[in-house]
This record gives structure tokens, C-alpha cells and sequence, in this order.
């Protein structure tokens, strides 16, 4: 992609640049630490209970940051553990108003998966996230070509 600025009597070639801010580690093993990014990151934002619409047809729903909460499938009230296994991404409704520190069963809630331990993927070592601005040239550049190219290999 490449824009041709006119100005009076001269020409620029502007070419859009994405600027590498942090250079991320190699990992040695494929084993995630424990924390709530984790979490939300395996879950992908959905909370991981069932959603029933008026017509009691359920559907996934996905947490903005404001409102996802990290729930404890056996509450720590209970003898739950901080881990992979007993955590997952929740909604603040389902978590606070409906579930209350009980566990899915009692509350009449649905998990969707079971909770498991991520693994790295070996993409995970070269690529890179990065917040998405549209408003900037060189991110627009980037999702076009980029990230058109890796779906397609």
C-alpha cells in the first residue's frame, strides 16, 4: 500500500510503518503461567456458561473488559483452587447475580467446556497482538496484507 502525497510542484511517497515497541522472550516449555489474562485469553472473552434468549434458545455470549469476572467453577468458599482447571471467564451477571459463590449445579448453570490447561501454540512464538486502531494507516495496512496472508497459508 503506498499513498502519493501532491503537494506544490513535489511529490512524496509515503509508505505506511508498523513500529515494533517490545521484542517478546522464547519460551522453554509449552506450559502457561496462571492468571486471569490467561484465562480470559483461553475462554476468548465468552463467558463460559450458557445464555437462554426469550425463546429459551441458548447462545454464546461474549464479556466485554468491563464486565468479565474470573469465576471459580467450585467457589474458593468450597475448597476451590486458583488453577486452569477451576477457573473460567463469566459474565458479572452470571457470576455475581446468579451463581453466588455456588456451584454451577446448585445455581442451575451450564458450563459450556470444561476447563482445561492451554497449552502454547507454536504461532504463539511469532506472532504478535497488538491493540487494533483503525483510525491508524499502518494497522489498516497491517490487518489487509498481514493477517490476510497468514488465514490464507
Amino acid at each position: 500500500m503506498k499513498l502519493l502525497v501532491l503537494l506544490v510542484f513535489q511529490e512524496y511517497l509515503i509508505v505506511p510503518v508498523t513500529v515494533l515497541k517490545f521484542v517478546g522472550y522464547h519460551p522453554k516449555t509449552e506450559e502457561i503461567n496462571f492468571s486471569k489474562e490467561a484465562i480470559f485469553e483461553r475462554d476468548n472473552n465468552y463467558c463460559q456458561y450458557w445464555h437462554y434468549d426469550e425463546y429459551n434458545h441458548k447462545f454464546l455470549y461474549k464479556c466485554t473488559p468491563s464486565e468479565r469476572t474470573l469465576d471459580h467453577v467450585l467457589p474458593k468458599s468450597q475448597g476451590g483452587k486458583n488453577s486452569f482447571k477451576n477457573c473460567v471467564c463469566s459474565c458479572r451477571h452470571c457470576n455475581i447475580n446468579i451463581k453466588k459463590g455456588r456451584t454451577p449445579e446448585e445455581a442451575g448453570l451450564k458450563l459450556i467446556r470444561k476447563p482445561f490447561v492451554p497449552k502454547r501454540n507454536k504461532k504463539d512464538y511469532v506472532r504478535h497482538k497488538f491493540a487494533y486502531n483503525e483510525n491508524k494507516l499502518s494497522h489498516r495496512f497491517y490487518a489487509k496484507h498481514i493477517l490476510k496472508a497468514e488465514k490464507v497459508s
